[in-house]
C-alpha cells in the first residue's frame, strides 16, 4: 500500500491541473482563467503540451498501476497477495483522480467568472 499514497498527491495535482486547464463548459474558452483575447487561447500547441506532456509526466498512474498488480500478485513480496488492499488502492486512486479533475474545472471557471 506504500506507492498508493507516495503516487497519489502527483496523481491528484496531475488530475487537478488537467481540470484547471479544461474548463467547466463548453461555453469557456480553452483556458477559462485567463481573459478572451489572451494569446495563449488560441495556442494550441501549448495548451495540448501542458495537458498531455506536463500532465503526462507529473502523474504516474503507469506506477501506480504497477504497483497495484503486484500487490496483488505478492510473489516476491513480503507481505504476500494483498487483493484487498489493491482493490481499494484502485477505487481510492480513481476517486481521488475523478475529484481533482473536477475541482480544477470548479476552480478554472470560478477564475472565469471573476477575471472576465
Amino acid at each position: 500500500g506504500g506507492a498508493l499514497f507516495s503516487d497519489l498527491p502527483a496523481n491528484m495535482l496531475g488530475s487537478f491541473i488537467m481540470g484547471f486547464m479544461t474548463g467547466h463548459s463548453p461555453n469557456l474558452p480553452p483556458i477559462p482563467w485567463l481573459k478572451h483575447d489572451h494569446p495563449l487561447q488560441s495556442a494550441d500547441s501549448f495548451q495540448l503540451g501542458i495537458k498531455t506532456a506536463l500532465c503526462g509526466s507529473l502523474t504516474t498512474f503507469s506506477s501506480w498501476n504497477s504497483q497495484m498488480v503486484l500487490m496483488m500478485d505478492g510473489t516476491g513480496t513480503v507481505l504476500g497477495s494483498q487483493v484487498l488492499a489493491a482493490l481499494f488502492g484502485y477505487v481510492i486512486g480513481l476517486q481521488a483522480a475523478v475529484v481533482s479533475y473536477r475541482s480544477g474545472r470548479i476552480v478554472a471557471a470560478w477564475f472565469h467568472v471573476r477575471r472576465n
